[in-house]
C-alpha cells in the first residue's frame, strides 16, 4: 500500500476517495496517487486497473480523461490503441479511430481531419462507399453523412447538391430523391431547409405547392398555406407576401371555421311587421316566415318581393310560399327558404392491381387443425408490372345560403404518395410498376416489392445463404445451414438444425426439429408446422400446431394450435394453446408480460446515472479547486479548465437525457399488463406459469385462463 501521509495535504477530498477506494481493492494505485491527475483522471485509472488493463499506456496528466476513457475502452477491446495513444489527438478522433479499428480500418491517415469527418469516413468504408471526392472538395460532415446514405441507397444526388448547401438542406434534397420526386424545384439555395421541407411535404401531399413554390416566402408562411391547401381552403384568401405567417395563421383558421356549416333552429330575428315576420338562421341556411291576414291575402310575388327586400334571395320553397299566399298557414311559422349545403369531393384513392389481403397465416380446418401446405402465403409480381394507379381527389359541390352567400365545396382529401421500394413512379406521379420480379405487400401507404430467391433446397453442398429480398426454398433446409434475408423466408419442406434469420416472416410448412443446434428469427412473426427442440424469436406472432423442448421468445402473441410441451415460452401480448405440459409433468415454462429486456435497460441504465452523477461531482469539484487556485482572467485560458468546463455542460445534458429515458422505461414497466394466457385443454402438473413476478405452478387444471392483475396474478376457468 501506498504511503500518502507526506502528500496528503497535497490531495483534495476527491482524490483521497479515488485512492483509498482503489486501495480497499487492492489496486496498484501508485499509478495514479499524483495531485497532477484530476480525480476524474484518476477514475479512469482505477477502472482501468480494476479491469487488469495496462494502465501505464494511459496514466499520464497530459491525457484529459476523455481521452483516457477512449485508450481504454481501445485495451478493452483489445485494439492497437499505439495509433491513437497520444496526448495530441483529440478524444472526439481517438472514438472514430478506436472504432474503425474495431471494423479493421486503420483511419489514422485521416486524422488531420475533424472527428465528424473521419466518423463518414470510417460509415462510408464499411459500407464499401467512396466519399473521397467529396471530402476534397471540403464537404463537412453533416453534408458527408447525407451524401453518403444517398449513394449507400443508390441515389444519384450530385446534381442537386453544392457545398453551399447545409447538411439538413441535402437531407431534403435526399429525402425527395427518394420518393421519387422533382427535387429540382426546390434544390436551390435560394431556399433554407425548412422551405426545402414545405415544399417537400406539400409534393407529398399532393397539393398545389406551386402556390407558395417562392424564396420570398418564409417557410412558416409556406407552412401556413400548406395546411390550407391540404384541408381544401381558397387559400387566395390569404395567400399573400403583404401576410406575415401569424396573420395566415389567422385568417385560415377564419376559413376554417367558416367552412363548418351546420343548419341550426330558428333563433335569429330579421324584420317583423304587424303583418309580416321574417326570421333566418343563423347559419344562414334557413329563412321562416308568418304572415297574420287580417283583411286580404297576401300574393306570391308580394311575399318574395318582401323577402328579397329583407335579404332572402335564394333557396325558395315555392311549395310553402304558395301555401302562404292562399292563406293556408295564416299566423303560422313556416320555412320558405332554404340554402344548399356544400359538399366536399370524394377523397384521392388508389387502385391497385395486385391482391391486397393476401394472409401470411394457416387456414384453419373444420377439425380445428392449421394447413400449412394449401394456403398462398404471398402475392408476387413481375418487372414491369402496373401495380398501383392513383385517383386524384375530386372537386366538390358548391352550395348557398338563403341571402346569396356562395358556399364552395372542398376538394376532398387527396392522398401521400406511396412510400417503400422495389418500384417505379412514372412521370406522371400517379402509375407505379414494379422495379423487378418478386414478392409484393402493401400496409397503409408503404408498399414494397422485394426481390425473389426461389431454390429446390439448401444443404451444406449448397452452402449459406444470404440474400437482399425474399427466399423461397421448395425443399429441405439441411443440418449445418444458415439462411438470412431481409424480407420474408419461406421453406415448403422439412427443417433441419439451420440456423435461419429474416427481416420479415418466417413461414415453415413442413416445420422445424433443430437438435438443439439451430434457431429461427423472424422479425415480423415465425409460423411452422411444429417445432422440436428449436430456439424461435420474433417481434411479431409465433403460432404453430405444436411445440416440444424448444425456446420461444416473442414481444407479440403465442398460438399453439395443439399442444405446447417443454422447454420455455415467453410472450409480451399473450399465450394461446390448447394443452400445456404432458402426463408424464415434463417441466414447461411459460413466462407473460413486460418484456425483461426493459428491465435489463433500466439495470444499466441506473448504474450508468450513477456513475456519470459520480463523474460529474467529481468535474465539479475540480472546477471549484480552479477558481479558488486562479483568478478569472488566468483560469479562463487554461486549456483544462475550459475543458472541466465543457465537460460539465455535456455530462449535465446527458444526465437529462437519461433521466428522460429512465422516466420513459419507468413508465412502461409500472404499466398493468393487459395480456392474457389462454389454456383451452389440460395444464399439467410440471407447467410453471410467471406473471408480474408471481408464479403459478399448474394441478393438471382444465380450460383456464390466467392473467395479471396490478401486480398479482388471477387464475379462472374459462367459461
Amino acid at each position: 500500500m501506498v504511503d500518502l501521509s507526506h502528500l496528503k495535504e497535497q490531495f483534495n477530498t476527491y482524490q483521497e476517495k479515488e485512492i483509498v477506494a482503489g486501495q480497499n481493492q487492492g489496486l496498484d494505485v501508485s499509478y495514479y496517487a499524483d495531485p497532477a491527475f484530476l480525480p476524474i483522471q484518476m477514475m479512469q485509472i482505477r477502472i482501468g486497473l480494476e479491469q487488469g488493463l495496462p494502465v501505464g499506456v494511459y496514466a499520464n496528466p497530459k491525457f484529459d480523461w476523455y481521452q483516457m476513457e477512449e485508450i481504454r475502452e481501445g485495451l478493452r477491446q483489445k485494439v492497437d490503441v499505439s495509433v491513437y495513444a497520444n496526448p495530441d489527438i483529440p478524444y472526439e478522433k481517438m472514438r472514430q479511430l478506436r472504432k474503425g479499428l474495431l471494423e479493421g480500418v486503420n483511419l489514422y491517415n485521416y486524422v488531420r481531419f475533424p472527428a465528424g469527418v473521419i466518423k463518414q469516413i470510417r460509415k462510408a468504408k464499411k459500407a464499401n462507399i467512396d466519399i473521397q471526392r467529396y471530402i476534397d472538395e471540403g464537404y463537412d460532415e453533416e453534408q458527408l453523412e447525407q451524401i453518403r446514405m444517398a449513394l449507400t441507397n443508390g441515389i444519384r444526388i450530385d446534381p442537386y447538391i453544392s457545398k453551399e448547401l447545409r447538411g439538413i438542406a441535402i437531407f431534403e434534397i435526399r429525402l425527395g430523391l427518394e420518393k421519387g420526386l422533382d427535387v429540382e424545384v426546390y434544390a436551390n439555395i435560394d431556399y433554407d431547409w425548412r422551405q426545402m421541407r414545405e415544399i417537400r411535404l406539400g409534393m407529398e401531399s399532393r397539393i398545389q405547392y406551386t402556390k407558395y413554390a417562392n424564396p420570398m416566402y418564409s417557410f412558416g408562411q409556406m407552412r401556413e398555406i400548406r395546411l390550407g391547401l391540404e384541408n381544401g381552403l381558397d387559400v387566395s384568401y390569404y395567400c399573400s407576401l403583404m401576410y406575415p405567417s401569424a396573420m395566415m395563421h389567422k385568417r385560415r383558421l377564419k376559413l376554417l371555421e367558416e367552412e363548418t356549416y351546420t343548419p341550426q333552429k330558428v333563433d335569429s330575428e330579421r324584420t317583423k311587421t304587424d303583418d309580416f315576420q321574417l326570421s333566418i338562421s343563423d347559419t344562414g341556411m334557413e329563412a321562416f316566415l308568418k304572415i297574420d291576414i287580417s283583411e286580404k291575402l297576401v300574393s306570391r310575388e308580394e311575399i318574395e318581393r318582401r323577402l328579397r327586400e329583407n335579404g332572402v334571395v335564394a333557396g325558395f320553397i315555392e311549395e310553402n310560399i304558395s301555401g302562404l299566399a292562399h292563406g293556408q298557414y295564416n299566423g303560422v311559422s313556416v320555412q320558405v327558404a332554404k340554402g344548399e349545403v356544400p359538399h366536399m369531393g370524394k377523397d384521392g384513392w388508389y387502385e391497385y392491381f395486385f391482391r391486397t389481403n393476401v394472409e401470411k397465416r394457416p387456414r384453419i380446418l373444420e377439425n380445428g387443425d392449421a394447413d400449412y401446405q394449401n394456403v398462398e402465403w404471398v402475392e408476387t409480381v413481375k418487372e414491369g408490372q402496373k401495380l398501383a394507379f392513383y385517383h386524384p381527389a375530386e372537386p366538390g359541390t358548391d352550395g348557398y345560403t338563403v341571402t346569396g352567400k356562395a358556399l364552395r365545396g372542398k376538394l376532398g382529401r387527396q392522398q401521400p404518395l406511396l412510400n417503400g421500394k422495389g418500384f417505379i413512379l412514372d412521370k406522371d406521379k400517379r402509375t407505379y410498376y414494379a422495379a423487378f420480379d418478386g414478392m409484393i405487400t402493401i400496409d397503409n401507404f408503404q408498399m414494397v416489392v422485394s426481390r425473389k430467391m426461389v431454390l429446390e433446397e439448401v444443404t451444406m453442398a449448397t452452402g449459406n445463404l444470404s440474400f437482399d429480398g425474399s427466399i423461397h426454398i421448395l425443399g429441405k433446409v439441411g443440418n449445418g445451414t444458415t439462411i438470412t434475408a431481409t424480407d420474408d423466408i419461406i421453406i415448403d419442406g422439412f427443417v433441419g438444425s439451420a440456423k435461419i434469420e429474416c427481416g420479415g416472416k418466417v413461414i415453415m410448412k413442413q416445420g422445424i426439429n433443430a437438435g438443439g443446434n439451430g434457431y429461427v428469427k423472424g422479425k415480423k412473426g415465425v409460423i411452422s408446422r411444429f417445432f422440436e427442440t428449436t430456439e424461435v424469436y420474433s417481434e411479431g406472432d409465433v403460432q404453430t400446431n405444436y411445440s416440444l423442448n424448444s425456446k420461444i421468445y416473442t414481444e407479440g402473441q403465442i398460438i399453439i394450435i395443439d399442444t405446447l410441451a417443454g422447454g420455455s415460452a415467453y410472450a409480451e401480448k399473450g399465450f394461446k394453446s390448447f394443452d400445456v405440459g404432458n402426463k408424464a409433468g415434463i417441466l414447461t415454462n411459460l413466462v407473460l408480460g413486460t418484456n425483461p429486456t426493459l428491465f435489463s435497460e433500466r439495470r444499466k441504465l441506473e448504474r450508468k446515472i450513477g456513475e456519470s452523477e459520480q463523474e460529474l461531482i467529481s468535474l465539479k469539484e475540480s472546477y471549484k479547486e480552479f477558481k479558488l487556485k486562479y483568478p478569472p482572467e488566468v483560469r479562463n485560458g487554461m486549456e483544462m479548465f475550459l475543458k472541466v468546463e465543457d465537460a460539465i455542460f455535456m455530462l449535465t445534458r446527458k444526465l437529462e437525457e437519461m433521466y428522460g429515458r429512465k422516466r420513459i422505461l419507468d413508465k412502461n414497466l409500472s404499466k398493468i399488463n393487459d395480456a392474457k394466457m389462454e389454456i383451452k385443454g389440460t395444464a399439467y402438473e410440471g407447467v410453471v406459469v410467471e406473471i408480474a413476478g408471481n408464479v403459478w405452478r399448474a394441478r393438471n387444471q382444465y380450460n383456464i385462463v390466467l392473467r395479471r392483475i396490478g401486480s398479482n396474478m388471477e387464475v379462472y376457468t374459462n367459461t
